[in-house]
Parts: C-alpha cells; sequence; structure tokens
C-alpha cells in the first residue's frame, strides 16, 4: 500500500494527486521474458489536469496484469458527471505503453478552460501508443462555451508544444506555467482525433461582438503534431445577440457551414 503520487511523479500532466495504490503483483519467467501476475487496486483517488482545467475526483480502478504483459484496466472517475475507462494497456516498453481503452462519460466535464468549457456524454476509443494516442468516437455536448478570441489565440497564435516558446518565455511571471507545462506531455503533444461532435442546446458561441446559441453536428479531424485541423459539418444559431457597428442585434437564424478545408 502506497500513495498513488508516487506513481504518477514523472508525469508532468498530472499535478495534486492522491489516493492509495494496494495489490500484489508476483514476477515469474526469465530475466529476458518476465511474466508478471497480480492486482493492483486504486481507491480513493483525484487529481488536477492544468492542460484541461479540471480535477478528477472520487477515482476508483482495477488494474490485472497478465503473464503476457498487458493490464487489464476498469476504473471510473467524476467531474460533474462520470466518466469510465476499461480495455487493456500493453506494456512493450514501459515509456511507451500500448493502448486499447474504451472510455464512456456520462454528462462528463471534460474541459474547463478560458477559451473552451464542455460537458460532454458518449463513447470515445484510445488507440496505438501513449506518445502517439489516435482518438476516435463520438461525443454529444450537453453544455458548451467556445469564446473565439482565447480559442484563436492559444490555437494559432502559439503553439504551447513548441520547445522555442519555453526558451524565450519566462513561464513562471505566468498565470498559464501550469498548463503550459502539462501541454508538453506526449500524449497530449502527439494526439490524433476523429471524433463526431453533437452540439445539442445550451452550445454558446462568444467574443467581443456576439453570444449565440448553436446546435448541430461537426467531425472533428485533429493531427496535433502536423498541426493539422480540419472540421466538416454545419452549426445553426439558435438565439443571441450580435454587435455590429455600434449597434446589437437579436440573431433569429443562421448558420456556420465547415467545408473540411485543412487549417
Amino acid at each position: 500500500s502506497f500513495p498513488a503520487a508516487l506513481a504518477l511523479a514523472v508525469a508532468e500532466a498530472f499535478e495534486d494527486v492522491t489516493g492509495t495504490l494496494t495489490g500484489e503483483v508476483h514476477l515469474g519467467g526469465t530475466p529476458n521474458a518476465v511474466e508478471p501476475s497480480g492486482r493492483v487496486v486504486l481507491t480513493d483517488g483525484s487529481v488536477l489536469l492544468p492542460a484541461l482545467g479540471v480535477g478528477y475526483s472520487r477515482i476508483a480502478a482495477t488494474f490485472d496484469v497478465t503473464p503476457g504483459g498487458s493490464i487489464a484496466v476498469d476504473g471510473q472517475a467524476r467531474s460533474r458527471g462520470t466518466a469510465r475507462a476499461t480495455g487493456t494497456l500493453r506494456l512493450d516498453t514501459l515509456s511507451n505503453p500500448g493502448l486499447d481503452l474504451t472510455v464512456e462519460a456520462r454528462d462528463f466535464l471534460a474541459v474547463d478552460r478560458r477559451d473552451v468549457q464542455a460537458r460532454v456524454s458518449g463513447e470515445l476509443e484510445v488507440r496505438d501508443f501513449y506518445q502517439r494516442p489516435r482518438v476516435t468516437g463520438g461525443l454529444r455536448v450537453e453544455q458548451g462555451v467556445l469564446v473565439v478570441e482565447e480559442f484563436a489565440r492559444s490555437a494559432g497564435v502559439v503553439d504551447l508544444s513548441d520547445p522555442a516558446f519555453f526558451e524565450v518565455t519566462d513561464t513562471t511571471l505566468t498565470t498559464l506555467g501550469p498548463v503550459l507545462r502539462a501541454s508538453r506531455n506526449p500524449f497530449l503533444q502527439n494526439l490524433r482525433l476523429n471524433v463526431g461532435l453533437e452540439l445539442v442546446r445550451d452550445g454558446w458561441l462568444r467574443g467581443r461582438d456576439l453570444n449565440v446559441e448553436m446546435e448541430g453536428n461537426l467531425q472533428v479531424v485533429w493531427d496535433r503534431m502536423e498541426r493539422d485541423l480540419a472540421m466538416v459539418g454545419g452549426l445553426n444559431a439558435v438565439r443571441g445577440v450580435y454587435s455590429f457597428v455600434g449597434r446589437q442585434f437579436q440573431v433569429q437564424e443562421g448558420t456556420v457551414t465547415f467545408l473540411g478545408t485543412p487549417g
């Protein structure tokens, strides 16, 4: 039995880790072909992810180690709603384990930053490897906000994963320090997404001149390492206000169409 923080001490993406790991693992086989087996249980866990601006609580999980070098995972966490992850980790290399996980979310607060906030439900598949993950599936945005200027600033003005940014910026002088450090995590740096998003009511597009509720469907394809983002689909304006040349207008209808052009 030992604190979960010890196991995650080398992971810069996590902060304020609590919880306890208990269990028993047996090592057999030969030095060239170690065959582990056993079970480890995580209880009373919590963690903060600065890169997403959210904290997870009431984390509980079991990890069943098999002689073939894989770990069966079954865990859940809360962040307003709930999320459950099941599947396996393949320990081909400890620094870059293989991933074969399914994540089911129900009204789960997935991100809460200055540029974007969203509660989601749905199912995602996480595949390939920790240092080059591929995420597919579909999500319904139960409630969300996208702040146009902040999103453009964080996505287009500076790449938080670029080492050159850290060479010229004293991040200790900014409140973004934890977010910047966490964004260098290889899982986030090399993430590939191909996810369908359904926006239901209470999804808002906000900026200096607009505050509009949107609904519709988008397919988002993003390769962060290649800095390639494309979206296909359309959003409809439900209600809101838009300011133009000093006057404020009530939005009655409107559409935003995404053609899938990269960038």
